[in-house]
Protein backbone atom coordinates (compact mmCIF):
# COMPACT_ATOMS: atom_id res chain seq x y z
CA UNK A 1 0.00 0.00 0.00
CA UNK A 2 3.19 2.39 -0.04
CA UNK A 3 2.68 4.64 -2.42
CA UNK A 4 -0.61 4.33 -2.73
CA UNK A 5 -2.72 7.37 -4.53
CA UNK A 6 -6.27 7.77 -2.07
CA UNK A 7 -9.33 8.25 -4.75
CA UNK A 8 -9.98 11.44 -4.26
CA UNK A 9 -6.19 12.50 -4.54
CA UNK A 10 -6.68 11.61 -8.53
CA UNK A 11 -10.36 12.19 -9.06
CA UNK A 12 -13.78 14.03 -8.26
CA UNK A 13 -16.29 11.93 -6.70
CA UNK A 14 -19.43 12.49 -9.46
CA UNK A 15 -21.68 9.53 -8.82
CA UNK A 16 -23.00 9.20 -5.21
CA UNK A 17 -26.04 9.91 -2.61
CA UNK A 18 -24.84 13.04 -2.41
CA UNK A 19 -24.85 14.04 -5.76
CA UNK A 20 -28.67 12.54 -5.96
CA UNK A 21 -27.15 9.20 -7.54
CA UNK A 22 -27.70 5.57 -5.49
CA UNK A 23 -25.35 3.68 -3.26
CA UNK A 24 -24.77 1.59 -6.09
CA UNK A 25 -23.71 3.03 -9.30
CA UNK A 26 -22.69 0.26 -12.17
CA UNK A 27 -21.10 -0.09 -15.47
CA UNK A 28 -20.60 3.52 -16.36
CA UNK A 29 -20.01 4.16 -20.47
CA UNK A 30 -18.93 7.77 -21.43
CA UNK A 31 -20.13 9.41 -24.63
CA UNK A 32 -18.17 9.88 -27.24
CA UNK A 33 -17.71 13.94 -26.86
CA UNK A 34 -17.34 12.82 -23.31
CA UNK A 35 -20.00 15.27 -21.96
CA UNK A 36 -22.48 12.81 -21.34
CA UNK A 37 -22.34 9.14 -19.41
CA UNK A 38 -24.94 6.37 -19.23
CA UNK A 39 -25.18 3.77 -15.78
CA UNK A 40 -26.92 1.85 -13.88
CA UNK A 41 -27.97 2.89 -10.23
CA UNK A 42 -30.41 1.19 -7.90
CA UNK A 43 -31.06 5.13 -6.94
CA UNK A 44 -35.47 5.15 -7.67
CA UNK A 45 -35.12 2.22 -4.56
CA UNK A 46 -37.27 -0.63 -6.70
CA UNK A 47 -34.75 -1.50 -9.29
CA UNK A 48 -31.62 -1.21 -11.31
CA UNK A 49 -32.24 1.56 -14.01
CA UNK A 50 -30.46 3.36 -16.61
CA UNK A 51 -29.80 7.07 -15.65
CA UNK A 52 -28.04 9.22 -18.84
CA UNK A 53 -26.07 12.31 -16.36
CA UNK A 54 -23.86 15.08 -17.09
CA UNK A 55 -20.46 13.84 -16.85
CA UNK A 56 -19.08 16.75 -15.71
CA UNK A 57 -21.53 17.53 -12.66
CA UNK A 58 -23.13 14.28 -11.95
CA UNK A 59 -26.44 15.34 -12.47
CA UNK A 60 -28.61 13.08 -13.73
CA UNK A 61 -30.06 14.46 -16.92
CA UNK A 62 -33.29 11.82 -17.76
CA UNK A 63 -34.04 7.77 -16.48
CA UNK A 64 -33.57 6.18 -19.73
CA UNK A 65 -35.04 2.57 -18.44
CA UNK A 66 -36.62 1.88 -15.70
CA UNK A 67 -37.53 -2.03 -15.28
CA UNK A 68 -40.26 -1.54 -12.34
CA UNK A 69 -42.15 1.04 -14.68
CA UNK A 70 -41.75 -0.24 -18.17
CA UNK A 71 -44.22 -3.21 -18.92
CA UNK A 72 -42.08 -4.21 -21.94
CA UNK A 73 -39.30 -5.84 -20.00
CA UNK A 74 -38.82 -7.27 -17.12
CA UNK A 75 -35.06 -6.17 -16.19
CA UNK A 76 -31.75 -4.67 -17.62
CA UNK A 77 -28.74 -6.90 -18.11
CA UNK A 78 -27.06 -4.62 -15.73
CA UNK A 79 -23.89 -6.98 -14.54
CA UNK A 80 -23.10 -6.78 -17.93
CA UNK A 81 -22.89 -3.34 -19.55
CA UNK A 82 -25.12 -0.49 -19.00
CA UNK A 83 -25.12 -0.20 -23.00
CA UNK A 84 -23.24 1.41 -25.79
CA UNK A 85 -23.12 4.72 -27.44
CA UNK A 86 -23.08 4.89 -31.11
CA UNK A 87 -20.12 6.60 -32.72
CA UNK A 88 -21.78 10.15 -33.19
CA UNK A 89 -23.09 10.07 -29.54
CA UNK A 90 -27.09 10.01 -30.84
CA UNK A 91 -28.40 6.47 -30.31
CA UNK A 92 -27.37 3.76 -27.23
CA UNK A 93 -27.51 -0.18 -27.16
CA UNK A 94 -28.11 -1.98 -24.48
CA UNK A 95 -29.58 -4.87 -23.64
CA UNK A 96 -32.56 -5.98 -21.79
CA UNK A 97 -34.64 -9.21 -20.62
CA UNK A 98 -38.02 -9.41 -21.87
CA UNK A 99 -40.49 -12.19 -22.58
CA UNK A 100 -38.51 -14.58 -21.52
CA UNK A 101 -35.34 -13.82 -23.39
CA UNK A 102 -32.28 -11.11 -23.94
CA UNK A 103 -33.49 -8.21 -26.37
CA UNK A 104 -31.43 -5.06 -28.05
CA UNK A 105 -32.79 -1.85 -27.24
CA UNK A 106 -31.40 1.48 -29.69
CA UNK A 107 -32.72 4.37 -28.19
CA UNK A 108 -31.91 8.27 -29.22
CA UNK A 109 -29.61 9.13 -26.70
CA UNK A 110 -31.18 12.92 -26.53
CA UNK A 111 -34.81 12.19 -25.48
CA UNK A 112 -34.55 7.97 -24.01
CA UNK A 113 -37.30 7.11 -26.93
CA UNK A 114 -37.00 3.78 -27.94
CA UNK A 115 -36.52 3.59 -31.61
CA UNK A 116 -35.95 -0.38 -32.04
CA UNK A 117 -36.58 -4.05 -30.13
CA UNK A 118 -34.34 -6.67 -31.21
CA UNK A 119 -35.54 -9.95 -30.66
CA UNK A 120 -33.88 -12.55 -32.10
CA UNK A 121 -34.87 -15.85 -32.72
CA UNK A 122 -32.85 -18.58 -31.12
CA UNK A 123 -30.79 -16.89 -29.34
CA UNK A 124 -31.19 -16.49 -25.40
CA UNK A 125 -28.56 -14.28 -23.34
CA UNK A 126 -27.09 -11.26 -24.92
CA UNK A 127 -24.91 -8.95 -23.81
CA UNK A 128 -22.01 -6.61 -24.55
CA UNK A 129 -23.27 -4.62 -27.50
CA UNK A 130 -20.85 -2.21 -29.49
CA UNK A 131 -21.50 -0.07 -32.09
CA UNK A 132 -19.22 0.20 -35.53
CA UNK A 133 -17.48 2.94 -36.22
CA UNK A 134 -19.86 3.88 -39.29
CA UNK A 135 -22.62 3.24 -37.30
CA UNK A 136 -23.98 0.74 -39.07
CA UNK A 137 -23.97 -2.46 -36.84
CA UNK A 138 -23.85 -3.95 -33.45
CA UNK A 139 -21.94 -6.60 -32.24
CA UNK A 140 -22.41 -8.22 -29.51
CA UNK A 141 -21.95 -11.61 -27.38
CA UNK A 142 -25.29 -14.26 -27.59
CA UNK A 143 -26.11 -17.70 -26.68
CA UNK A 144 -27.43 -20.42 -28.74
CA UNK A 145 -27.81 -23.92 -27.92
CA UNK A 146 -25.43 -23.32 -24.90
CA UNK A 147 -22.58 -22.15 -26.61
CA UNK A 148 -21.37 -18.42 -26.65
CA UNK A 149 -20.78 -16.79 -29.95
CA UNK A 150 -20.16 -13.30 -31.56
CA UNK A 151 -22.86 -11.80 -34.00
CA UNK A 152 -23.24 -8.91 -36.00
CA UNK A 153 -26.64 -7.22 -36.12
CA UNK A 154 -27.43 -4.84 -38.95
CA UNK A 155 -29.63 -1.76 -38.27
CA UNK A 156 -30.67 -0.89 -41.79
CA UNK A 157 -31.53 -4.41 -43.20
CA UNK A 158 -32.43 -5.64 -39.31
CA UNK A 159 -30.25 -9.14 -40.18
CA UNK A 160 -28.32 -10.98 -37.90
CA UNK A 161 -24.71 -12.76 -38.99
CA UNK A 162 -23.02 -15.17 -37.00
CA UNK A 163 -19.34 -14.30 -36.80
CA UNK A 164 -17.79 -17.48 -34.64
Amino acid sequence: MEGREAPSEVGELLLAPITGSGTQNLAPAMSPDGERLVYMSEKDLFSFDLFLADANSGEVEKTLSNAAADPHFDALRFTDSSGAWSWDGTQLAYVVFADGDNQLILVDAGNGDVKKRVAIEGLGAMQGPTWSPDGENLVFSGSEGGITDLFLYNVASETTTKLT
